[in-house]
């Protein structure tokens, strides 16, 4: 990926798929030496084969209604920057849609995890953090309560996640996966 500091990464790819001349580096000295050749459309295939072999492991595709990722950790990509990135994977990953955990910070701040790595500037971080997300109107984000989650409410989760990304609700498979308590921080 292209980048430079006076445009977003985003803004690089997106004039790389554009129609039209693109820079020519005629000789490995020059500026742009090869770029001639460089196709975004193949590069975007490629990344998305990459990342779809790695989040299968070693599962066949068969019966795979979703595949995504959870990541917790954001904070590392500056607020400025985070629509960008959300931007990007918009590119990258066609009907991707976004589902945005949210939780008041300071239950975040008490959870184990966090307790033992963050300091006092996380409740602003997640404010922040949120605010960013929430900014843009976005058609393909779902917004979750944890709370909903850990009081098990059954009929929200049916609702607010399971319908909006059309896949099969089966009660008994969601209370046994919400009954499995982590262990990422013993």
């Amino acid at each position: 990926m292209l980048t430079a500091p006076t445009r977003p990464p985003v803004t690089h790819f997106e004039s790389a798929l554009a129609p039209g001349p693109r820079p020519r580096g005629l000789n490995s000295t020059k500026p742009w030496f090869g770029y001639e050749f460089f196709n975004p459309r193949n590069y975007l295939e490629r990344m998305r084969e990459v990342a779809t072999d790695f989040l299968l492991g070693n599962h066949n595709s068969q019966g795979v209604f979703v595949l995504g990722f959870k990541e917790i950790r954001f904070f590392e990509i500056p607020i400025p920057e985070l629509n960008d990135y959300l931007d990007f994977l918009d590119i990258l990953f066609p009907g991707v849609v976004f589902v945005l955990l949210q939780r008041e910070p300071a239950e975040i701040c008490k959870s184990s995890w966090w307790k033992k790595r963050l300091n006092s500037e996380l409740v602003n971080q997640i404010h922040e953090f949120y605010a960013s997300v929430l900014s843009r109107d976005r058609k393909n984000l779902i917004t979750i309560e944890y709370s909903k989650i850990r009081d098990k409410d059954l009929s929200y989760l049916e609702s607010s996640l399971f319908k909006p990304l059309d896949i099969p609700f089966i009660p008994q498979a969601v209370l046994e996966c919400l009954g499995q308590e982590l262990n990422h921080c013993r």
